[in-house]
């Protein structure tokens, strides 16, 4: 059983729902497998991110209320920012796979205004 099963199946038996944290994140070495890196391709990024978050939610999808979609991708190195309206289709990947689930973005960078207000722009 995996980490994540065992976190549902506990959540489970205690009549908890799970919140996940996160589908992808805007660092490639957290969430772009071995396989990946260094992939500029945005086909191949897009597919990837299509089915990765449609594995995840399917799997988790009785028992995760809510999701952080991405987390902290606005940073300039981000290999996301290959994919043509990356964000969006994150998001739309996401809500076709689960009309009801709470969706959500991430990210602890608002240090300053102009970084509030640049995330803002670009969310």
């Amino acid at each position: 059983m995996s980490y994540c099963d065992s976190t549902l199946l506990f959540a489970k038996q205690h009549m908890q729902m799970a919140r996940g944290h996160y589908l992808l994140s805007g660092s490639a070495k957290e969430t772009v497998p071995w396989f990946l890196e260094g992939e500029t391709d945005a086909e191949t990024l897009g597919t990837f991110m299509d089915n990765y978050i449609t594995t995840m939610m399917t799997h988790t999808k009785a028992n995760v209320y809510s999701w952080d979609v991405f987390d902290e991708v606005l940073a300039d190195d981000s290999v996301w920012h290959a994919v043509p309206d990356y964000l969006c289709r994150a998001f739309k990947t996401a809500r076709a796979v689960d009309p009801d689930v709470k969706l959500f973005y991430s990210d602890f960078g608002f240090a300053t205004v102009e970084d509030a207000e640049h995330s803002y722009e670009v969310l």
